[in-house]
């Protein structure tokens, strides 16, 4: 490994600006006896030499000017074809190309005594420099960043307002199958970094104008597609202390309730999981009310509580449609849960009755059936106090906590017996959060009722049904605990300002909690993603834990009669690239055609292949044609992307044997005789499918010959 930057040390060993890690030793030391100033880019040629650029006069004894060549052999230096010279001579980048060349960024006006500005090419055949499409200038003449793109592309990005002669805006594309530049908008403002990803995509960094242009510029990472002229950029983050409620929906993205209109007047946004820009929902833009909590349904449906209107809203923005509206009870909050089958489990203390359904304090919303039904209501302990947060755990019970003011209890209802027990966890404090843990475990966090400002999270053992603490966080801060996550791991994270970390994680080796997210400041709203990831509304960014999907829809047990189809469908969540996808059979891998997931069984198709880049609504689906008995089995699906691997919940196929094997034995009476003559006219009167016996797509008289064929020959 080789570092550069501008340090004078590495490992304990004296190294100025340029350092190597030895593998074999698992020490630092120096490439060189000095370097004068700093090293700002770094590149590998195929023979093994390495490149460094920045503003660099002398390395070692070698003067040198600002890209550098380090002979592997015998272990000098010197100009690469002569370096790079004028203006401020400095290689801000580099990029070897897969031919040996390397592309330099900087600001310079020449390379090896060739005009060039800001972007040249080094030829490895004849040692020699030229311009790339006549260079990069104007503004500040800079280019900060070259990748090349898997199509041979190259894109630049930095402060300039040329591209050869094309105007551009700190961002441009080289097509290296035309020779020509194109400009790339959404960048204004400058572009710092660029990387490129899979199928001639790229990720560009910088400081980008919002939009629209108006609005003050944000840090942000935006995408580039193949070939396209655009770069997708987010809007603008939510102005800190303007969420009202977040919640993921069901494929990744994350619907945003701001207190007060922001930006266009809107008044509910959804980020998207794909280009993790901000969408304005302005179906869901009301004069006069905003929403106040959320809810979103497995067909990501929403529902709202809007206020000071006080009605309950159920909308689908994606299909815009406006599905329902229920007066709700005035100054009484409301509490969501998406359960696992997709439905919302609603709660507000002082409802009664919703859509003419008696509810008694909880209702249950179906986006399939669009209807209301009562949940649990006997012994509904919300009848008379008011749900903050509800959750459903993997076991189909039903957790909440319970309080009015300050006060809070919990709560379980029981999915086996159908009774609600409280759940005392021996804290005398005032509860916020619960969640589930991978092993069926609760874990509640909140606030000590102390005076110090302490934080505490707890832990109900399903196995043992006892309560176990964690050790008490502390902050000066008078925010709370803001957010609690588990991960698929069991790990505990708590997103609360401790004036040391915005975030902290459980070690359970040292039983304390690590900062994870140093900072100070205040988290207000975050949104845990079933990965593990966690989100921060109110700030955009997020906190990945595996890089990996989850899966959104889950294959699901069937029963098929022998030579019907058995078709299964999953579905990863959204913004993934590089994702595959493989099906096995009793933990075997399913291959396509005749007989691929058993011997002798039916035709295969969509057995394994490449997911769409990125994931979007993408469904893995696995088809069997013609399905026989040795079909039946265990299936599952293993989806894998670069970072890991997630797999399916399994879900069993069932063959079961053709009770009328014979065709002609129409009335399934195991013979064929002259009943099976008049079913099959029956049929044939009314055109039905079972009536077409040449499976020619229609119901005619070359059908009663062929049914007649059959009959005569006993089958």
């Amino acid at each position: 490994v080789i570092a550069g930057g501008d340090f004078g040390g590495a490992g304990g060993q004296a190294a100025q600006s340029l350092a190597r890690w030895d593998a074999q030793t698992q020490t630092w030391g120096p490439m060189a006896s000095s370097v004068d100033n700093t090293v700002r880019a770094i590149t590998s040629l195929p023979d093994g030499d390495v490149v460094i650029g920045g503003w660099i006069t002398q390395v070692g004894e070698a003067l040198v000017s600002s890209v550098v060549r380090w002979d592997a052999q015998t272990n000098t230096w010197g100009d690469l074809g002569g370096g790079v010279s004028d203006g401020n001579f400095t290689v801000y980048d580099l990029e070897t190309l897969p031919d040996g060349d390397v592309v330099a960024a900087g600001e310079f006006a020449t390379a090896g005594g060739v005009a060039a500005p800001g972007l040249a090419r080094w030829d490895a055949a004849t040692n020699t420099w030229s311009s790339v499409g006549g260079g990069i200038t104007g503004g500040f003449g800079a280019a900060y960043a070259v990748a090349r793109a898997a199509d041979g592309d190259l894109i630049v990005v930095g402060e300039f307002t040329r591209a050869g002669t094309v105007t551009v805006d700190d961002a441009a594309r080289w097509d290296a199958a035309t020779n020509t530049w194109s400009g790339v908008s959404n960048v204004g403002g400058g572009g710092y970094a660029v990387a490129a990803l899979g199928a001639g995509r790229a990720v560009l960094g910088g400081t980008f104008r919002s939009n629209p242009s108006t609005l003050p510029r944000y840090d942000y990472v935006a995408t580039l597609d193949a070939g396209s002229s655009a770069a997708v950029a987010p809007t603008p983050r939510i102005v800190s202390g303007n969420i009202a409620d977040a919640v993921m929906g069901p494929w990744g993205d994350v619907y945003i309730a701001p207190y007060n209109p922001v930006f266009n007047g809107a008044r509910l946004l959804r980020r998207s999981a794909v280009t993790r820009g901000y969408e304005f929902l302005s179906s869901l833009t009301s004069t006069g009310a905003s929403p106040n909590l959320l809810g979103i349904a497995g067909d990501e449906s929403v529902l709202w509580l809007r206020t000071p209107a006080w009605v309950l809203e159920i909308t689908n923005p994606g299909r815009g449609e406006q599905i329902g509206s229920w007066v709700w009870p005035t100054e009484n909050d409301a509490a969501f849960t998406r359960m696992r089958n997709g439905d919302v489990l609603v709660a507000g203390w002082g409802v009664r009755t919703i859509d003419g359904v008696a509810v008694n304090g909880m209702a249950r919303w179906s986006p399939v059936t669009r209807t209301w039904s009562a949940f649990a209501p006997e012994g509904n302990p919300n009848a008379t106090g008011v749900f903050n947060v509800i959750l459903e755990a993997e076991d189909g019970d039903v957790w909440g906590i319970l309080g009015l003011g300050f006060a809070r209890t919990i709560w379980r209802w029981d999915a086996a017996t159908g009774v609600w027990t409280q759940m005392i966890h021996g804290v005398t404090g005032t509860d916020y959060f619960i969640a589930n843990a991978p092993d069926g475990d609760i874990v509640i966090a909140g606030d000590l009722n102390d005076g110090a400002r302490t934080r505490y999270v707890t832990r109900w053992d399903r196995q043992t049904g006892v309560w176990q603490r964690y050790p008490n966080l502390s902050t000066s801060s008078p925010s709370g605990i803001r957010g609690l996550h588990v991960t698929p791991d069991g790990g505990v994270i708590v997103c609360v300002p401790t004036g040391v970390a915005l975030v902290s994680g459980y070690n359970a080796t040292t039983q304390s909690w690590d900062p994870l997210v140093v900072g100070g400041g205040a988290t207000i709203k975050s949104v845990s993603m079933p990965n593990g990831d966690f989100d921060f509304a109110n700030l955009g960014d997020r906190w990945v834990h595996t890089r990996v999907p989850w899966i959104v829809e889950q294959p699901r047990t069937t029963t098929v009669v022998e030579g019907e189809a058995v078709v299964l469908r999953a579905s990863p969540s959204d913004g993934y690239t590089g994702a595959t996808v493989r099906w096995q059979r009793n933990g075997v891998d399913i291959v396509n055609g005749a007989g691929g997931a058993s011997a002798g069984g039916g035709v295969v198709s969509g057995a394994s292949g490449a997911l769409p880049i990125p994931t979007d609504n993408s469904v893995a689906e696995l088809v069997i044609t013609g399905a026989q008995l040795s079909d039946a089995g265990v299936y599952r699906a293993i989806v894998t992307c670069p970072c890991g691997s997630v797999t399916t919940t399994e879900a069993t196929v069932t063959v079961e044997a053709d009770p009328c094997p014979c065709p002609a034995d129409t009335d399934c009476s195991g013979g064929v005789d002259s009943d099976d003559v008049i079913v099959y006219f029956a049929a044939w009167d009314q055109s039905e499918a079972s009536a077409d016996f040449n499976g020619d797509g229609g119901v005619d008289s070359d059908d009663v010959i062929a049914f007649f064929a059959r009959w005569d020959a006993g089958c």
